[in-house]
């Protein structure tokens, strides 16, 4: 006899298939209940276990329909050949899926914001900077001096053993990894003075005080960083009256954990029930 079981795929519209069959076959989807059908697949080719022992698999992604499976409609297949049929159990694809990662960039937004706040200016006459993570548009709202943080480039350097292991009994993924960082942190000024103590003072921020928090989640800066910097001065017609510049570039490996959580039903048991026209598996609780 045929069977087919079905099972949502965690990221929502779609529905993953397992199929053992003798052809010819015939697949269908059913979106009424069984009302009417839409046939999926038809081939005379034998649907052959993988690995001797596993079934076939089929991940339907709203085959035969202009998108993906509808999140609020229960979808019925149908297995058919020479042996009779098989209907699996009704089941709606949806998920709602939520992304955590470390936030690494808006901590070091944070703490350079904070710095700056604390920071004793060389020059009565200073400005405390303002730290941004993003430069401004406008030029009339730039005021100087300015401190603009970029995250240029995440490159993954290292991934452990197993991180793809799929976890069906909780909903959530933890994914492990060490990646390699690279931040441009541009500092402008209007004079020479303040663009140098800023540069200084961005390097020595990040190279040193900052490692009481970056260590705390595995970015050892004493071995897992590098920098380099380039200064100038941008005058134009369309810039004037001009600024000072200094570009750092920060390059650091640490972790890079991303947590996914997935909001879709878990099945905590199956049963198979015996019926004139095959095997229909049953999903409980």
């Amino acid at each position: 006899m045929p069977s087919i079981t079905a099972e949502a795929v965690p990221t929502g519209g779609a529905i993953f298939l397992q199929i053992e069959a003798t052809a010819p076959y015939t697949l269908s989807r059913s979106a009424d209940g069984g009302q009417t059908w839409t046939v999926l697949d038809t081939t005379n080719a034998p649907i052959l276990p993988q690995g001797g022992d596993q079934p076939v698999v089929w991940i339907d992604v709203g085959d035969a329909s202009p998108t993906f499976l509808d999140f609020s409609t229960s979808y019925t297949y149908e297995i058919s050949d020479v042996n009779g049929t098989a209907v699996s159990a009704g089941i709606i694809p949806a998920a709602q899926v939520e992304v955590y990662s470390d936030n690494m960039t808006y901590m070091m937004v944070r703490l350079i914001q904070g710095a700056a706040q604390g920071l004793v200016l060389e020059n009565k006459n200073w400005q405390r900077p303002s730290v941004v993570q993003a430069m401004p548009l406008d030029r009339v709202t730039v005021k100087f001096p300015l401190i603009t943080i970029n995250l240029d480039l995440v490159q993954q350097d290292n991934a452990p053993i197993g991180r793809n292991v799929p976890n069906t009994v909780t909903n959530q993924w933890t994914i492990p990894g060490l990646a390699h960082r690279r931040y441009s942190i541009h500092v402008l000024t209007q004079t020479v003075a303040e663009r140098d103590f800023y540069h200084n003072v961005i390097i020595g921020l990040v190279c040193s005080v900052m490692n009481n928090a970056f260590s705390q989640f595995g970015i050892n800066m004493d071995t897992s960083y590098s920098y380099q910097a380039v200064q100038g001065q941008e005058v134009s017609r369309d810039s004037a009256p001009g600024f000072y510049y200094s570009q750092i570039m920060f390059d650091m490996t640490g972790p890079q954990n991303i947590n996914v959580v997935t909001t879709y039903p878990i099945p905590q048991n199956v049963i198979f029930q015996d019926n004139p026209t095959g095997y229909v598996p049953v999903v409980v609780g």
